[in-house]
């Protein structure tokens, strides 16, 4: 089975507990948290109506597209979503695809994209959910199934 997935409203919906968690994670001194930190809770935004700009307010959540730091942060979370479905796959909890005799496939990520690879059974169906929603309840962000194949072999 093959299992496409993207992030809906990638950037909008991150939270950024979860973010900074992410780097701290991956060694981010505090110092360069804060940086990241301050740069997030400052920012301001405000919307056109009828041509005119509302009150400005303050963001809650979600990274700014057009803002330089945003893919690199995005990137970090999303590996934090590889790292820990590789660890699924580690525990064999999840059977990927065996490509040859030393190479075995689970899973891709580009960007906001994710594709899982599989053997068909309901639990690694499953183990995919739960991975995901777990993901979704600590980050903000969720993965929404725009292909599925299922492929058979004679």
């Amino acid at each position: 089975m093959i299992l496409k997935l993207f992030s809906e409203k990638a950037y909008n919906r991150l939270r950024w507990d979860y973010l900074d968690d992410v780097l701290e994670k991956f060694g981010f001194g505090s110092k360069w948290r804060g940086w990241i930190h301050n740069c997030l809770h400052s920012s301001k935004g405000s919307i056109l109506v009828n041509g005119s700009p509302t009150d400005e307010f303050h963001f809650r959540r979600g990274l700014k597209q057009g803002d330089p730091l945003s893919p690199f942060l995005f990137i970090l979370v999303m590996e934090s979503l590889h790292l820990s479905f590789q660890n699924v796959v580690d525990e064999g909890l999840f059977k990927g695809v065996s490509v040859g005799s030393s190479l075995q496939l689970s899973h891709l990520f580009y960007a906001d994209d994710v594709i899982f690879m599989g053997q068909w059974s309901e639990s690694n169906i499953i183990t995919i959910v739960h991975a995901l929603d777990c993901f979704h309840k600590a980050s903000g962000l969720r993965m929404i199934a725009c292909d599925f194949f299922l492929l058979a072999s004679y």
